[in-house]
């Protein structure tokens, strides 16, 4: 496995075990809860409904090499820019008196915490396989008007992760 495949596979299984997943789906009606995902990769296909939540990882860098003289290992210090933009729309939760800017802002704030944190709440715990993160940085963040009452809000983070370097 690729250290981009492992960032990959734990960004997954962070947005399902951190409770992220099931933020986004309490906001859709019950009969498309389930039936789709609210995360993907690059794009979403046609008739998700939202809210919904796009990711990619532009392309590595590598920050440095060292090796431990303690336990004899070789590794590799790999930065990963992760970009997470959530879409939502207005009139997408029913009776609810916000729009979809609001709920786009409300998402993006959950994501955050639970990345990042906040005064109250530590980040969740994200794992990737045959690696650890070392740091998750917050770099940005922003929304934009994308047609007749959809937005986006889109979140930019660093990710530090050290892998050993047989498999970087």
């Amino acid at each position: 496995m690729t250290p981009n495949f492992a960032i990959q596979e734990g960004l997954i299984a962070f947005w399902l075990s951190s409770g992220i997943d099931t933020q986004f789906k309490s906001l859709r009606t019950s009969a498309t809860n389930t039936r789709h995902l609210t995360i993907h990769e690059n794009e979403a296909p046609a008739g998700v409904p939202m809210p919904y939540a796009v990711w990619k990882i532009d392309p590595n860098t590598v920050d440095s090499r060292y090796t431990s003289t303690v336990v004899n290992k070789k590794t590799t210090l790999i930065d990963f820019p992760l970009i997470i933009s959530i879409h939502c729309k207005n009139g997408m939760v029913s009776g609810s008196a916000k729009n979809g800017k609001e709920h786009a802002q409300d998402l993006a704030g959950f994501v955050n915490k639970c990345l990042v944190g906040d005064d109250d709440i530590a980040p969740k715990d994200f794992t990737i396989p045959r690696g650890e993160i070392v740091l998750i940085q917050y770099l940005r963040d922003f929304g934009i008007r994308t047609g007749d009452g959809e937005y986006q809000h889109t979140l930019e983070y660093n990710i530090e992760a050290e892998f050993d370097s047989r498999i970087s």
